[in-house]
């Protein structure tokens, strides 16, 4: 027999229905795009999906742009807002009316993409329903690169929005990291952050009073991010950022990071919220982070599992390209959702870009559903595309390659996908189905005696079933008000729990309420319940007690709809029966079986069926049960409940009556001090190091297993150690595993030295390597080439360990400065060049392998020198020249138009060192002067044109190959027009 203890705590306060949204489908769409790399005006190109048809409308809240569009079922409909209406927002801290607002009569999928040729990415859009007012931002570190800077961007759907930012770096309007500002924007405005510095872990939160409620969209990314980041060397090419960020409250504990199909690595990083966050990473390592701090590591795959303490936000990065010299991929940028968000049905696109042309999916589900439960536009996904994930085999991951188009999922039991497309240096990802829940507020549902939680409760009662409890865990610091409707009536049944028995088939729909500390609205839950039959009679008999000698009588009226059949095979409505055990089962006419049983007891005088004396340790407390078939009871305290719960020591006593007889009993207990005893989680230390395990509790009595009595021991072999404390009778103790690992061999090899110009390959690489640092140009990668000679210390983390080597590169100096810079020799001679580098072997540009050789004629001569296992080169600018030089003055030039003699000019040899042309009129005042022989006078001074008449010239010219000294030569010339 199925019994329910409902405990209802009752308040005085209303509550509002309040639309409820678990998934990225919605009906009102709040969003922004970012600015990518180096554009003011691109396209803002979006993509609308629906499994039904539909009408949208999109608009643009600077007015420039709506329109009103029809979405044909599962068919995707892409939609561009033109540059010249300016979706883009481009000003850095400026409050802009730069929203893209989107409504439609049925719910839709939204996704929008930023492309720019060769830098592209894309985000799902989440439904106004499904944003909040509390974030912590993931974003990517800018490249050294000019275009690159990391940004976030704030979206308001209410007026008098307040916002709060807390940047992690410096922006690069000046404000500096971890001091707050706030802003004020209204419903359509936007609000853009950029920074040189890495924005990860920044805060954006609603403040100001009743303003705290309010409501906004926050997306994160870069203008151009070349991943992974190492610092000054640049890994071609960069690429758009573009992500919609949850806020926290639907962060999560756990994940699947799946590889990227055709990459050899993916980045992540992981972002914690709240202090004292622990992440372990399946293969990868455990990380201990405090709120705003965040890890970024490089893995390959295959899927693995992270699991962590608090809620975390995990970011997936594709690499550049030229990473792993993949041909056809570039970044882009994924939030990761957790399994807690695991939805049943999503309609997706893989949309086509400029130089987009291969298109994947990432499916992660139970492993239970590898059998055909994860269905892809009406095919099942074949069990063989599946692999297990590292870390926890009950999930799988499967990579699948798709077309270009619109696409359908569907599993009972949920998934979470992902898609993304490659193009050469081109990329674009995003979420492709999930759940957008609040995990603050996780209501579980109970029926048939199995609970569930609400998001996966798809369940249909049966004639038993149709009773459904449903509770919040009331150790939920995050909610403060709880309140209940079941769908079929206006009840609402205010407390964390709440129960409801259903008297008619049909489909309801239980909605929760609750508050959030501090807010000023109600927001909501909803999911249905199915109940297809229904039963007037479901507690057909029930334990009970008779008096010694007694009997007992059941009567189940069945209104002729029904039969009942006795464990005697008799089929009588009221049945009369000693003391003993009894089943009896109804069958309905519309097919419904119920069975139940009863166990009617004797009483026995004087034992009411206290326990034994007995001791609880402090503050422990005792439920004293008796037999709950009395029908009334008095205890010590003339409280009448059928239990009582003792809270500490003395005599407790009871007495039942059942009727015609009674019973009475007594229990004595003692009471002793309760205590915790905690050894801390499982631990792994290097070999080397040691673990102090402290048992804690301070003057009691310890065991440990290594015999120790004392409060403490140092651990310094792999062992499992557990302790045992006493105080007083109350023994309480842990167990601790410790493991001991020995680190790894390491080296760089032995010292060498490379040729000036040359690069050399250092590689730190080591299996299950957790983390590189180097002290000179390689940042965290575990290897890399190097063009400078040095000192390089290589510091590697393999958990638990930790070990360095250091390695010194020298230079072999070879001397480049081999040719002189220039040469000149006369007409019809030549010219003798010798290379100063001796003891080498020589390669000149016209074949000659001698240390000097003879030139003839103009030319740039180069040469490649072999020494001590270096090349070296130069090369000679070799000048043949004119050694003569005559001088023709003209005594005279006409100015006039006629394409005739229009400028005066001295014609002379042009290998000329220095030379001047002045021009002085009658009265000797200078009127034109110049230095290159090439130019000469047009007759004009100031832009006017000068009088006819004699002017006196003077030309000053110098060739060192002809003359000794300079040259003067004055005379006149005469302008006529």
């Amino acid at each position: 027999m199925r019994k329910f203890l409902l405990a209802l705590c009752l308040g005085l306060f209303t509550f509002v229905p309040a639309h409820s949204q678990f998934s990225t489908a919605g009906t009102d769409f709040w969003f922004g795009f970012l600015e990518n790399f180096s554009s003011t005006q691109i396209d803002g190109q979006l993509y609308l999906t629906s499994p039904v048809n539909t009408t949208c409308t999109v608009t643009l809240a600077n007015g420039s742009y709506s329109q009103n569009f029809n979405i044909t079922a599962n068919v995707l409909l892409n939609v561009t807002i033109p540059a010249f209406n300016n979706p883009l927002v481009i000003q850095d801290q400026v409050v802009q009316n730069q929203a893209i607002h989107i409504t439609s009569a049925l719910p839709i999928t939204v996704y929008a993409a930023n492309v720019e040729n060769a830098t592209v990415d894309a985000t799902v859009i989440y439904p106004t329903t499904s944003i909040g007012n509390d974030y912590r931002v993931a974003v990517y570190n800018p490249s050294n690169l000019a275009g690159s800077a990391a940004e976030f961007l704030i979206v308001a759907a209410e007026n008098n929005t307040q916002v709060e930012i807390t940047p992690s770096a410096a922006t690069l309007q000046g404000n500096a990291a971890g001091t707050p500002f706030t802003i004020m924007l209204q419903q359509g405005q936007t609000y853009m952050v950029q920074s040189n510095g890495d924005l990860t872990g920044s805060t954006v939160k609603a403040t100001g009073g009743m303003a705290t409620c309010k409501k906004f969209a926050v997306f994160g990314g870069n203008q151009c991010a070349s991943i992974p980041n190492v610092g000054a060397q640049f890994v071609c090419c960069c690429d758009h950022l573009y992500e919609q960020i949850p806020d926290v409250n639907r962060w999560g504990k756990n994940f699947v990071i799946s590889p990227l199909t055709t990459r050899i690595g993916d980045t992540y990083t992981i972002t914690a919220h709240t202090n004292g966050t622990v992440v372990n990473v399946s293969g990868v390592g455990v990380y201990n982070l405090n709120a705003g701090q965040f890890v970024e590591f490089i893995t390959p795959g295959p899927a693995k599992w992270i699991t962590s303490n608090n809620p975390v936000l995990v970011a997936q990065y594709a690499n550049s390209q030229d990473y792993d010299f993949c041909a056809g991929a570039d970044p882009f940028y994924i939030i990761i959702p957790p399994v807690e968000q695991a939805t049943t049905d999503a309609i997706f696109g893989a949309y086509a870009m400029p130089l987009t042309t291969n298109y994947y999916l990432n499916v992660v589900t139970k492993t239970v559903n590898i059998a055909g439960g994860v269905v892809l536009d009406g095919v099942p996904i074949p069990a063989a595309s599946y692999q297990p994930v590292t870390g926890n085999p009950a999930w799988s991951f499967a990579p699948i390659t798709i077309l270009a188009g619109s696409h359908v999922l569907h599993c009972d039991t949920g998934f979470i996908a992902t898609t993304y497309g490659f193009g050469q240096y081109e990329s674009y990802g995003y979420l492709a189905g999930a759940n957008l829940i609040d995990l603050l507020a996780q209501p579980q549902v109970v029926f048939s005696g199995d609970t569930s939680v609400f998001s996966s409760f798809n369940d249909t009662l049966d004639c038993q079933d149709q009773y459904v409890f449903c509770f919040l865990d009331s150790n939920n610091t995050t909610v403060t008000q709880v309140a209940w409707n079941f769908g079929d009536g206006p009840q609402v049944i205010p407390g964390w729990s709440a129960g409801h028995t259903y008297t008619n088939p049909g489909q309801y729909m239980v909605t929760m309420w609750y508050m959030l500390p501090g807010g000023c609205n109600l927001d909501s839950v909803t999911f249905p319940v199915n109940f297809v039959a229904s039963v007037a009679v479901l507690d057909l008999i029930h334990d009970t007690t008779v008096c010694p000698g007694d009997s007992i009588t059941w009567m189940i009226p069945t209104g002729g709809m029904g039969t009942i059949t006795w464990w005697d095979n008799t089929n009588d409505t009221v049945k009369t029966v000693p003391a003993g055990y009894y089943t009896v089962a109804y069958d309905s006419q519309g097919g419904c079986h119920i069975t139940d049983s009863a166990t009617v007891t004797e009483i026995i005088p004087n034992q009411a069926g206290l326990p034994n004396d007995t001791s609880i340790c402090f503050p422990d407390t005792i439920v004293l049960s008796v037999n709950p078939l009395g029908i009334s009871y008095t205890w010590q305290d003339n409280s009448t409940n059928p239990t009582f719960t003792a809270t500490g020591p003395g005599t407790y006593f009871v007495h039942v009556d059942y009727g015609n007889c009674a019973s009475d009993d007594t229990v004595n207990i003692l009471d002793f001090q309760l205590f915790t005893v905690d050894l801390g989680n499982d631990t792994n230390i290097c070999q080397g190091d040691q673990v102090i395990l402290d048992a804690g509790i301070p003057g009691a009595n310890y065991l440990w297993s290594t015999n120790a009595v004392t409060q403490t021991i140092n651990v310094t072999t792999t062992g499992n150690y557990w302790v045992e404390v006493s105080v007083n009778t109350c023994v309480e103790g842990d167990t601790v595993n410790v493991v001991v690992t020995a680190p790894p061999a390491f080296s760089l090899g032995p010292d060498f030295e490379i040729c000036d110009g040359d690069s050399a390959l250092l590689d730190a690489t080591l299996p299950n390597a957790s983390a590189y640092l180097w002290n000179n140009g390689l940042g965290t990668l575990p290897s890399g080439y190097i063009y400078n000679a040095g000192t390089y210390i290589a510091q590697v983390t393999v958990p638990p360990c930790f070990v360095e080597d250091t390695i010194v590169v020298g230079l072999k100096v070879v001397i480049n400065d081999i040719l002189p810079d220039s040469v000149w020799f006369c007409q019809d001679e030549n010219i003798e060049i010798t290379a100063d580098l001796n003891n080498a072997v020589y390669a000149w540009s016209n074949g000659s392998n001698s240390q000097t050789v003879t030139f003839d004629e103009t030319q740039t001569a180069s040469i490649i020198v072999y020494i001590s296992g270096c090349t070296a080169k130069d090369t000679v600018d070799i000048h043949e020249l004119t050694c003569y030089c005559n001088l023709f003055v003209p005594n005279s030039f006409t100015p006039n138009g006629d394409e005739k003699n229009e400028i005066f000019k001295p014609v002379i040899c042009p290998e000329l060192d220095y030379y001047t042309l002045t021009i002085y009129n009658r009265w000797g005042q200078e009127i034109f002067r110049t230095s290159d022989p090439a130019k000469g006078w047009d007759g004009k001074h100031g832009g006017k044109e000068s009088p006819l008449g004699v002017y006196t010239y003077m030309v000053v010219y110098d060739s060192w190959a002809v003359f000794e000294n300079e040259k003067t030569v004055r005379g006149q010339v005469n302008l006529i027009r």
